[in-house]
């Protein structure tokens, strides 16, 4: 299949389609603009990865398209014409049916596709190529993008429809509680993203057990470790270990949705520095997450408890059962999918950067990452330098960062009020009050917390971050995970309680108040605040 991005105006924004659609900037997944090399590969493959999805789980919507405009994501929904609750209950009906192979069907697309895909990508990126060999492997590899992100919805949308299933089975059975209530049911399940955050807290504990170790990470800055630790037996050891994590879970960075950034694999004094600050903490992962799923049992045996009718507490069981062995793909898809196809991509690319500053089409081999899909290709056809073309769209990519995004464009609707849309990525909230010295979100993990404020715009940021602030930004990743277990509570920009954010705050018994929409502009580092997840409140100006 050819998927090809001929022309940037496949992917950006026309004034037509502006007139003739509502468009929503999607801030969860993608708060900031987006690279013209990632956008190119990622806006064709997600429209149409979501189209085909759709399709295959009879969905009420027919697509979504996706668009850049000022280099931010916009996205605009189109819906079915026919009845859509016929094809509602069709959806249900397929997602009841197939719900119970969802995982493994999962992990066969890891083990048989995706997994064999990277292996060659990471083969591509040790060898020199020619000029003809970069544009068909770009070619593959756009096409795989497509591949991916079909297998990416195809997993992602009965995942969640599992969870609107536990939300009707629960009102259905008369219980009392909000949405929260229902999805701390399923908590306690291990995934992905907290395996990660158990084996860098693994390689923290194991620093602790070496004397000659644990006095280098009591003593010596993060960005002298690697040195250090070089000059002996023990550290050569040591780093190894690192080596084989990073094998593993290296492929991510903070901003996953995006090439421009290091992954982890390429930055060992990164995971050094929070291997570090593990090793310097209490916080023990096993202990807090046995307690985790006591407390889920013991809310689920309260819950049933509460199920008179035994058909309808019998149904809800099997829901719940069928909800809690799916969960874990939230975070899986995105580890093997969303983080990894763009870190091990960008390895990739650096390679065909090498390539283009051979040609003296490029002078640094990232600068790729500012180009169009299509003019890597019109370059590797007809070799030009455009270094001045590239200085002035850095100039203008980081303007573009400066700029807060319009929420919506075009024809502007009300927001529909859609419960899948709500979980996600969250609704416009109230406006700040300045009298009460508040603004509000949602609350997506209950808890009472009052601490001081630390902003975190990047991964750079991560190492300013002391045990017990209160963290403020966009929007989190897996790969922010890490930080939860030394923080004492979370305010976000954007998000619904089934947001990423969401869903690991409760993991984390971290207070949360999500899609405030204006946290990141109204605070500032240092600020006291109490974060009320309870009622999804935020208190400044203490």
């Amino acid at each position: 299949m050819n998927t090809s991005v001929d022309d940037k105006h496949d992917i950006l924004l026309q004034d037509q389609e502006m007139e003739s659609a509502f468009w929503v900037q999607n801030d969860v997944q993608f708060p900031k603009p987006l690279s013209p090399l990632f956008a190119s590969f990622l806006l064709p493959a997600m429209e149409k990865g979501m189209e085909s999805a759709f399709e295959k789980w009879s969905m009420n919507t027919k697509r979504i398209r996706t668009r850049l405009w000022n280099g931010y994501y916009y996205q605009s929904i189109e819906l079915h014409e026919t009845d859509l609750s016929i094809r509602q209950n069709e959806h249900f009906k397929k997602v009841r049916a197939e719900i119970s192979n969802l995982l493994t069907t999962f992990k066969h697309h890891v083990a048989d596709t995706l997994m064999p895909f990277y292996a060659k990508l990471d083969a591509w990126a040790e060898e020199k190529m020619t000029i003809k060999q970069a544009a068909e492997r770009l070619q593959e590899m756009e096409d795989f993008f497509y591949l991916a992100w079909r297998i990416h919805y195809e997993v992602l949308l009965p995942k969640q429809s599992a969870g609107w299933l536990l939300e009707d089975a629960y009102k259905g059975a008369g219980l009392q509680g909000d949405p929260v209530s229902v999805y701390s049911l399923l908590l306690g399940t291990m995934n992905k993203s907290l395996e990660t955050d158990r084996e860098l807290w693994m390689l923290a504990r194991s620093i602790s057990e070496q004397h000659e170790l644990s006095t280098h990470f009591k003593k010596l800055p993060s960005h002298q470790l690697k040195s250090v630790l070089a000059t002996s037996d023990i550290g050569l050891m040591f780093l190894e270990q690192i080596k084989r994590f990073l094998a593993v879970y290296g492929y991510r960075s903070t901003d996953s949705h995006e090439f421009l950034e290091k992954t982890w694999k390429e930055d060992i004094d990164f995971v050094l520095a929070l291997v570090q600050s593990l090793q310097q903490s209490s916080y023990d992962f096993d202990s807090h997450f046995e307690n985790v799923i006591k407390k889920r049992e013991a809310l689920l045996k309260e819950t049933l408890g509460q199920i008179e009718d035994s058909c309808l507490r019998e149904d809800f069981i099997q829901i719940w059962e069928q909800a809690i062995k799916v969960w874990r793909i939230e975070e899986d898809h995105h580890f093997y999918i969303d983080a990894m196809l763009p870190a091990r991509s960008r390895i990739f690319l650096l390679q065909v950067g090498n390539l283009l500053v051979e040609l003296d089409i490029l002078q640094d081999n990232q600068d790729i990452f500012y180009l169009y899909l299509y003019e890597v290709r019109d370059l590797l056809q007809q070799p030009k330098n455009v270094a001045e073309q590239l200085k002035a769209r850095k100039r203008e990519l980081e303007d573009l960062r400066q700029m807060p995004p319009i929420p919506f464009l075009g024809v502007i609707n009300e927001v529909r009020a859609d419960r899948e849309l709500e979980r996600i990525f969250g609704f416009p909230q109230e406006p700040v009050s300045m009298e009460m010295k508040t603004f509000k979100g949602y609350g997506a993990s209950r808890g009472i917390y009052k601490g001081n404020v630390r902003i975190v715009n990047s991964q750079s940021d991560f190492n300013n971050i002391n045990s017990g602030e209160v963290l403020v930004c966009k929007s989190t990743a897996p790969a922010w995970t890490v930080l939860f277990s030394k923080i004492g509570a979370l305010i976000t920009d954007s998000g619904g309680i089934l947001s990423h954010a969401g869903i690991i705050a409760r993991e984390y018994e971290l207070p949360a108040v999500l899609g405030t929409k204006v946290a990141t502009s109204m605070l500032k580092d240092g600020d006291t605040v109490i974060v009320d997840g309870n009622k999804g409140v935020v208190y400044f100006d203490l």
